[in-house]
């Protein structure tokens, strides 16, 4: 019994980090321009790999775009994120490309 009341409580809260929140933002594309939507708002962590992106509030299609495909994006009236290529010393010198947050 115990182990199931601790699975249960697992799930819950599996689940409910897993929501996504969406906020109004923008994305900027390769060329420069700007398209105005939602965006998921994650911890830093995450948002330094993708960004989802969605172009309506509610039941629309959502995206999913990685640092190599748009040059940045934010989130309105707070964080801006831009594209930044770099090679990293504790990874032996290989390039990555990730967001970072623009201060």
């Amino acid at each position: 019994m115990r182990y199931l009341v601790l699975c249960s409580l697992l799930f819950i809260h599996v689940g409910a980090n897993a929501q996504a929140n969406f906020i109004k933002g923008f994305i900027v594309k390769k060329p420069g321009d700007s398209l105005r939507g939602y965006l998921n708002r994650e911890s830093d962590a995450r948002l330094s790999k993708a960004v989802e992106f969605k172009i309506a509030s509610k039941d629309a299609k959502v995206d999913t775009y990685l640092p190599t495909e748009i040059t940045g994006f934010g989130f309105e009236n707070e964080n801006v994120y831009r594209s930044i290529s770099y090679a990293d010393p504790v990874d032996g010198g290989k390039q990555k490309t990730e967001f970072a947050k623009f201060l």
